[in-house]
């Protein structure tokens, strides 16, 4: 996804990140290019199939939403120079 600014609300102006997603069988990998930010400011909520990246410096917002083909937990998280990688692992549903 390219980057695009938008507006979550009034007064809410925000940018949202370039990610990508992949997967593999058991996990999901997503990247997001966070610019300027450092690690503290970054959060990162995952409810269901739902996946919330936000992060804020002193001049910009940045956010982005992935709904995600299919539920998943949190396994991991890493942040090197402006890249953010994270980890889920896929809910396996028992029928």
């Amino acid at each position: 996804m390219k980057p695009q600014n938008s507006k979550a609300g009034p007064g809410d102006e925000f940018i949202e990140l370039e990610t990508s997603l992949w997967d593999n069988d058991s996990k999901y990998h997503i990247t997001a290019l966070i610019p300027e930010v450092s690690e503290e400011k970054i959060r990162i909520d995952l409810e269901y199939n739902h996946l919330i990246i936000s992060a804020t410096n002193s001049l910009r917002n940045y956010k982005s939403e992935i709904l995600l083909p299919d539920a998943a937990t949190f396994a991991d998280k890493r942040f090197e120079n402006g890249t953010l990688l994270i980890t889920l692992n896929k809910v396996k549903h028992t029928g």
